[in-house]
């Protein structure tokens, strides 16, 4: 449909935010509340066969993807986990997970997930992946620089393409066991031997994690540091020792909002000695979901490999973590993973119960995958009326927590251009005047440009023909031209109508004041499938307020994360305006673009050059704040753009 035009065209676009940046707090955590993610779900759930939704149950490993995509693909397996170590960097496991995306089930997104703990125990590794202290390591780091390294390590998984990682660990191994503990201790895989120091250090992975957009798991529930043998290799592993008051670190975990959590294959004597304890509807339901509350996803340790549960049929491991309460089983291997689908896939059929716990797990595990992008509703035209309408609202006007140097500027000069003496002096009326004036007058037009595109969308959605969506900020909505319609949206949307002769609609998803981590955590997630073409514009928010560090780094994750085939326009220079700031900051937005060039090769992007339209002279291409295009500025922007389509 429309072929010669399905695109997504990044736009990065050099203009100050004169309406401030937006609040990381209210954009980049948590995108969709829990109603829109459970309702996403049962859309999703109601539109799939049974085999497909007993397909979401599993979590399958994968060291060959050539020899396992048939099996993944037939079973319909919802989730990959890569397994054995790799020393092939970023980009290769980009391309792996690329891949493994394209195995998804009437456009239901994967979970890929990999164990990136540290230590001894981290996967990924090479060019981009930085070597991960051990957790015990971690341990000594102060929290909040914990989260911080966290949150790094979470942006190299993110530009992976891994959005699971099985991490932290929540285990208390006691002081002076750890020799012996073989699971934990010997591995150097606890935080520490206290059940605080676990608890603090383990949040803040949770939560550093979370901020780049991978999805952590506490494990292994109820814990494996009191434990001498490791349930990977040795079966009939007992605790004597833990009982239900010893989950401390757990609900720490789940009070953060640790969205999955691993339940260990070992017997617990002083809680339930009868079962293991990802079988025991007591330790899985009991403690779990109604003591400690956890509403996500309980996801099961290795079931297909593990020695632990070698001597238990396939089919019956799966169908017991079911019952217990389970939802998401772990095999390494697709072989055991196929016997237990056939068999929960037969039980469910056979078994009204049983089937409802089926839906139940499914739909846990999809409401985990809403709330990370990977669900069609909330990528298809109903799902962005229903995410428009729950978040927009806030949205639209979050640029107003924050603002920006060049406004707080401004405003401190309109108390002095506004005086008795500045009337006399000619202040009022000469440059500076007129700059202050005009960046007070782009603030009011936010909310004004703001309620336009959220009046329009709604228009939109409800009509027929090729659709572009509007990612970005305040240069996406138009700010600085005499409308909306005169940014380079509504110019190059009369373009496109004029070239094709078709009703070309725009669904402006764009916030002024965003950052480049806003549009990856809230907007992109609202992209409906199917969209012909696709924009996303972002200013030098980023410049303001993101150290370098984490500025190249978004970048790379924002280039990572828009669809395949997308087309990146680079910055325009600012030689020979904002003077002296001007000059100094051509460097920099150099060096940014070498970056998004060097990202765009690794993933085979082509990146059009805004650099070759926008450019001096710059008399009349900029409005009355000295920073947005103005309609002539955005005509240059219109060109570029319509070159590359």
């Amino acid at each position: 449909m429309y072929r010669t035009l399905r695109v997504s065209i990044l736009v990065l676009v050099v203009a100050c935010a004169g309406c401030g940046t937006s609040s990381t707090s209210s954009l980049a955590a948590a995108p969709f509340t829990h109603e829109a993610a459970a309702s996403c779900a049962a859309q999703v759930n109601a539109q799939l066969t049974e085999p497909e939704r007993v397909g979401q149950l599993f979590l399958v490993g994968t060291s060959d993807l050539s020899a396992d995509s048939a099996a993944i693909r037939a079973n319909h397996f919802g989730s990959v986990l890569l397994s054995g170590d790799s020393t092939a960097g970023v980009a290769a496991i980009r391309r792996e997970t690329d891949a493994i995306q394209g195995l998804a089930v009437n456009g239901v997104g994967l979970f890929v997930g990999v164990n990136q703990e540290g230590g001894e125990v981290q996967q990924l590794k090479g060019r981009g992946f930085e070597n991960i202290p051990s957790a015990l390591a971690q341990g000594s780091i102060e929290p909040s620089t914990l989260r911080a390294d966290a949150e790094r390590w979470g942006r190299e998984l993110k530009d992976a393409g891994v959005n699971l990682d099985l991490a932290p660990v929540l285990d208390v191994v006691p002081p002076g066991t750890a020799s012996s503990n073989a699971p934990i201790g010997m591995l150097d895989r606890e935080f520490g031997f206290y059940a605080g120091t676990v608890a603090t250090h383990g949040v803040a992975f949770i939560r550093g994690l979370q901020s780049a957009g991978v999805a952590a798991t506490a494990k292994h529930f109820p814990g494996l540091g009191r434990v001498r043998g490791n349930t990977d290799f040795t079966a009939n592993v007992v605790d004597t020792s833990t009982t239900d008051k010893d989950l401390t670190t757990y609900q720490a975990g789940i009070d953060a909002g640790v969205p999955f959590v691993m339940v260990a294959l070992a017997t617990y004597t002083r809680i339930d000695p009868d079962h293991l304890a990802v079988f025991s509807p007591g330790i899985v339901t009991g403690l779990l979901r109604d003591r400690l509350h956890f509403t996500g996803v309980i996801i099961s340790d290795d079931m297909g490999e593990a020695a632990a549960v070698a001597s238990i049929a396939p089919g019956t491991r799966a169908i017991d973590f079911i019952t217990a309460g389970g939802d998401m089983i772990t095999s390494q291997d697709v072989g055991p993973a196929v016997t237990m689908a056939e068999a929960v896939l037969r039980r469910a059929g056979n078994d009204a119960a049983f089937r409802e716990a089926v839906t139940t797990a499914v739909l846990r595990i999809l409401a985990a995958k809403a709330k990370y992008g990977l669900l069609p509703c909330l990528r298809s035209l109903a799902g962005v009326r229903l995410a428009l309408n729950l978040c927009m609202p806030g949205l639209a006007f979050a640029g107003s927590t924050r603002r920006s140097p060049v406004e707080i500027v401004a405003n401190m000069g309109t108390y002095l251009t506004r005086s008795p003496v500045a009337e006399v002096s000619g202040l009022r009326t000469g440059r500076f005047g007129r700059w202050a004036d005009g960046v007070s007058a782009m603030r009011a037009d936010c909310a004004a440009f703001a309620g336009f595109w959220r009046e329009h969308n709604e228009r939109v959605l409800g009509r027929d023909g090729p659709l572009w969506v509007v990612l970005g900020d305040s240069t996406a909505q138009g700010l600085g031209a005499p409308s909306p319609a005169c940014g380079y949206v509504g110019q190059s949307l009369a373009a496109l109508r004029r070239r094709t002769g078709q009703p070309w609609r725009v669904l402006n998803l764009s916030v002024s004041g965003s950052l480049t981590r806003d549009v990856i955590g809230t907007q992109l997630a609202m992209v409906p499938a199917g969209a012909d073409l696709v924009t996303c514009g972002i200013g030098v928010n980023d410049v303001l307020y993101t150290p370098p560090g984490r500025l190249f780094a978004d970048l790379r994750s924002l280039v990572a994360a828009v669809p395949r085939g997308t087309v990146l326009l680079d910055l325009p220079l600012p030689a020979g305006v904002w003077g002296l700031l001007g000059r100094a900051s051509v460097p920099y937005m150099a060096r940014i673009n070498r970056t998004m060039y060097d990202a765009a090769d690794a993933r085979g992007l082509s990146v059009a050059r805004v650099s070759a339209q926008f450019r001096p002279p710059w008399t009349g291409k900029f409005a009355s704040d000295s920073f947005h295009p103005s309609m002539d500025g955005y005509r240059d922007w219109t060109r570029a753009l319509l070159a590359v389509i």
